[in-house]
């Protein structure tokens, strides 16, 4: 058997149909459509009107040779269109034009693919149908693609009245695709995560923050000399001592199963009682439900951006590059902000958390962060 091409062109000349194990498929007769228009077009003395003897040449493989020469009188004279759809009722499964009209009646966006993806792959298939009876105008498609979008995407649609009343399918696919990027819908979890930065702060947070870069600099540095200094003393003491002290850690941590907002590791003596007391601190990035000691290093969740959390429109604090890693990770929701849930953003049934009530990321069945250490202190480095 042949190891070559199912179809075969060098440069202009004449395109050779191989001999293949493989069935044809409506891909292979538009490309031989192609080439073949091609050749055609490119060759000088070449009978426009009668190009089906000068193809025959390229019939190499024999089943397509035997079909030609047993009705060779009347598919010589044939037009190449007409020639093609020949091929194709010969070579194709019946209904193969039905199926490939009813696939694309019936797609509809998924979650997880963008608008250009479905639109293109959708568009791409519509190509094998020319010069069929069941090949889709631009109408049709475009009539397709409003009803069929993904909901989020669905309602950003009909609340823009220019993509709402547009009639033209090109210009209809630029502005859903502009929408899609304006809006963030249609992005699934994992992109957001990776593509995730930062919230800069604006012009008049510049100007109120002079020094955050410096603050922030300051405040990394600290915390590094103090992960190191812990290390330090845990690596001198003896490896039975350090194991019951993790376990008695561990153990404190599970005792609280709800999440309490984080304490300060900074203590403050009251000049009047003498004693010595812990603050709260005001805005968390994330809740631990463990009482935070002197002499351990800040826990990388506790983090904030400098001159305090940047707030969005919902009142709510942005979310960091480390905490969305830490949803993203561990399948949550950057909606609801919830983590070890079975939903994402676009079917959240929680929506957003209320300004009033937030107190940071939150675990609705209970389950600490004792078992994140490991990937919380990667991320803080």
């Amino acid at each position: 058997m042949s190891d070559l091409p199912r179809l075969d062109q060098s440069g202009a000349q004449v395109p050779f149909i191989n001999h293949s194990i493989d069935d044809f498929t409506p891909q292979d007769f538009m490309d031989y459509e192609f080439m073949a228009s091609n050749y055609i077009h490119s060759t000088d003395g070449l009978n426009a009107s009668k190009p089906i003897p000068s193809l025959a040449i390229g019939f190499k493989d024999p089943l397509v040779r035997d079909w030609y020469m047993a009705d060779i009188a009347r598919l010589c004279c044939l037009s190449l269109p007409s020639f093609v759809a020949e091929m194709r009722a010969a070579f194709l499964p019946r209904g193969w034009d039905t199926d490939i009209r009813d696939s694309i009646l019936a797609s509809k966006q998924a979650g997880g693919e963008t608008v250009a993806l479905w639109i293109s792959r959708l568009r791409a298939e519509n190509t094998l149908l020319r010069n069929t009876p069941h090949h889709l105008t631009n109408e049709d498609l475009l009539l397709h693609f409003k009803q069929n979008l993904k909901s989020s995407l669905s309602a950003a649609n009909r609340n823009d009245a220019s993509a709402r009343k547009e009639v033209d399918l090109m210009k209809w696919i630029l502005r859903i695709k502009r929408l899609e990027e304006d809006t963030g819908v249609g992005r699934d979890p994992a992109s957001n995560v990776q593509n995730a930065s930062v919230s800069r702060p604006s012009s008049s947070d510049r100007s109120r923050y002079p020094d955050t870069s410096k603050r922030k600099r300051s405040r990394s540095s600290d915390s590094d000399s103090r992960h190191i200094s812990r290390s330090k003393r845990v690596s001198s003491r003896s490896p039975q001592r350090a194991h019951r002290r993790r376990r008695h850690r561990s153990n404190e941590r599970n005792t609280d199963r709800h999440w309490e907002p984080t304490l300060s590791s900074s203590p403050t003596r009251n000049h009047n009682s003498g004693r010595r007391t812990r603050s709260i601190s005001p805005s968390p990035a994330i809740s631990m439900p463990t009482e935070v000691k002197s002499e351990r290093s800040p826990s990388p969740l506790s983090i904030a951006m400098p001159g305090g959390p940047v707030i969005n429109h919902l009142g709510l604090p942005v979310l960091t590059v480390g905490q969305r890693q830490f949803i993203a990770r561990r399948g949550g929701c950057f909606k609801c902000r919830r983590i070890k849930v079975k939903h994402h953003s676009d079917d959240c049934p929680f929506g957003y958390p209320s300004e009033d009530d937030y107190r940071g990321i939150t675990l609705a069945d209970g389950v600490t962060l004792a078992s994140d250490a490991k990937f919380l202190s990667a991320t803080a480095m």
